[in-house]
């Protein structure tokens, strides 16, 4: 009698995680748009990323004349920003670490 009830437990729980994981792994599963498997990459964009080729700053707004918000050293990595206005003048909006605002294109390099 303990056998079998030892045996169903073991029988439960392996459905019980079936269960799950399967649940799981659909609800992390990427869906391509109807007619076109190839624009899946809209559902997952990736993350543009630039080296700063020389010292400069991040200031607060796209121009020289707005305040610092940090110093960026060459070599550092900055990611797009896509939540701050992109103004394409020049400037592009970036963040690094909890700092965000706009560099010079000039130096911004994309990698």
């Amino acid at each position: 009698m303990i056998k079998k009830l030892g045996k169903s437990k073991i029988a439960v729980c392996i459905l019980c995680l079936t269960m799950l994981l399967g649940t799981a792994s659909l609800a992390m599963a990427e869906v391509a748009p109807a007619g076109n498997a190839a624009t899946s990459s809209i559902l997952a964009p990736q993350a543009i990323h630039y080296f700063v080729t020389a010292t400069t700053y991040i200031r607060s707004g796209p121009g020289s004349s707005y305040s610092k918000v940090t110093t960026v050293y060459a070599g550092d990595i900055v990611w797009f920003n896509p939540e701050l206005p992109n103004y394409n003048n020049g400037w592009t909006p970036v963040y690094m670490g909890s700092y965000e605002g706009y560099i010079q294109d000039s130096y911004l390099q994309e990698f």
